[in-house]
């Protein structure tokens, strides 16, 4: 590890991750159950999937857990905006929950 991030990575650290659950379960609607499919398996975002890293190399420093959920969905909210299938006005909640619960998974292995 590179000694400029000792620090920072220590913090992080000590602060530990949150463990958000958000899981299919018998109370989401049909509805919320393709839209969360087509959230978590269809929609690749390439800078999602480089976030740790361009995160690090724009501030160079190591993103917490909430910077870097607070990225993810911005540009998770910014993919979906061209998607036919996603409405912002009734869809938001929902998904919002499903980024978070991918942003975390996302980063714990980052």
């Amino acid at each position: 590890m590179n000694k400029k991030y000792e620090n920072q990575l220590l913090r992080i650290i000590e602060k530990g991750v949150k463990e958000r659950v958000f899981s299919v379960d018998d109370t989401f609607t049909e509805k919320q159950r393709v839209l969360k499919n087509k959230y978590e398996n269809h929609l690749y975002m390439t800078e999602c999937v480089n976030l740790f890293w361009t995160f690090e190399e724009k501030y160079n420093k190591i993103a917490t857990q909430d910077e870097y959920v607070e990225k993810y969905k911005y540009y998770s909210f910014e993919n979906l905006k061209n998607k036919n299938w996603y409405d912002d006005d009734k869809d938001k909640e929902f998904i919002t929950k499903c980024i978070e619960w991918r942003a975390d998974r996302a980063y714990k292995v980052a």
